[in-house]
């Protein structure tokens, strides 16, 4: 079914953001713009198109969790204050995507209005319910409508109160899927401080020990990446971005055990009009200020768009496994092309 929502005062404010960076621990967040889609568009057969590699990511500003955007402007020295624009924060939010013989979480990045500590956990945590949810339709989550109530930070944990659909698991959900949705809200929250703390859930009350439908005996703290992220994914750029450039910059994270990626571009208008072109793009160490985050990598390819039409386009980022025969992680994105 089409979505009629009228999203152009989400797109215009979106726009505003500039290119920053914001610090997830493990690994750190980055984002270079962020846009929200207007629609999902269908993804037909795909046309490969040239990529070129960049020269490597600049090095990204530490930050406690969140990008502050936001203007204060005045019409001349003697004239009144113009309006100061609303500040918004770009949110790591985690949801639960594919992988081969599996699921685990991918990253996306979304605008929320800014906050910090208690207020900004509350806030992405929003994001994870099934009436808010993924940009990406490749990705969904496990947490349906009205799972969350009061948020509450302390140096130690993290502590959410859930409200009753969150303690049964979602028809559709599978239990595995469902044991990852404890983890979007570890992920999420760890991504909103900019620091890692277990999280507590509660209901009605005292402890909650089903969560989703899982057994939850305490305080959860972060799984291993490794077993939980997803080996391959696009932080930059967000699904439905416009490029007004000659280049779009894409960037994204790997698990180290994948080492290289091949970046892709494909042309969802006009499938099977040339064939595939693949560019190889190798894994750096992250570094986050002067911490090197262990056990992730980082890639980065600049997309040569001066030659393509105005369209729709699908960025595809494929894992390079040394097996050819072994099944491949990806991650992709819808951008636009003016």
């Amino acid at each position: 079914m089409a979505d009629d929502t009228d999203h152009t005062g989400d797109d215009q404010a979106l726009r505003r953001l500039l290119e920053e960076a914001v610090a997830d621990v493990h690994p750190p967040d980055r984002l270079i713009e962020i846009r929200r889609r207007t629609r999902r568009p269908a993804r037909p057969q795909r046309r490969w198109l040239p990529v070129v590699v960049g020269a490597g990511a600049a090095t990204a500003a530490v930050v406690a969790g969140a990008v502050l955007v936001g203007q204060l402007g005045r019409s001349g020295d003697d004239g009144p204050p113009v309006a100061e624009a609303p500040q918004d924060r770009a949110a790591a939010v985690y949801f639960v995507g594919e992988v081969p013989g599996g699921t685990r979480l991918y990253r996306e990045f979304q605008s929320v209005p800014a906050a910090s500590g208690t207020e900004a956990v509350t806030e992405a945590l929003a994001r994870l319910e099934s009436d808010a949810g993924p940009d990406d339709p490749d990705y969904r989550t496990a947490w349906p409508a009205g799972s969350f109530g009061a948020v509450s930070v302390t140096d130690h944990e993290v502590v959410v109160s859930l409200n009753q659909p969150a303690t049964r698991r979602p028809a559709g959900i599978a239990p595995a899927a469902a044991r990852l949705g404890v983890q979007q809200v570890v992920y999420t929250a760890d991504a909103a401080l900019g620091r890692a703390l277990p999280v507590s859930f509660e209901y009605a009350g005292t402890a909650a020990r089903r969560v989703l439908g899982t057994s939850v005996p305490g305080p959860v703290d972060r799984a291993a990446q490794d077993r939980t992220v997803a080996p391959v994914n696009i932080s930059d750029p967000s699904e439905g971005s416009s490029v007004d450039a000659d280049f779009l910059v894409a960037r994204g994270t790997m698990t180290d055990g994948v080492k290289k990626v091949d970046v892709l571009v494909q042309n969802l208008d006009d499938p099977g009009s040339s064939s595939a072109i693949s560019v190889t793009v190798p894994g750096k160490a992250i570094q986050d200020g002067t911490l090197a985050v262990r056990g992730m990598l980082e890639w980065e390819a600049q997309i040569d768009v001066q030659g393509l039409g105005a369209g729709r386009y699908q960025l595809v980022v494929r894992a390079v496994r040394a097996n050819p025969m072994a099944p491949v992680p990806m991650d992709s994105r819808t951008f636009l092309v003016h």
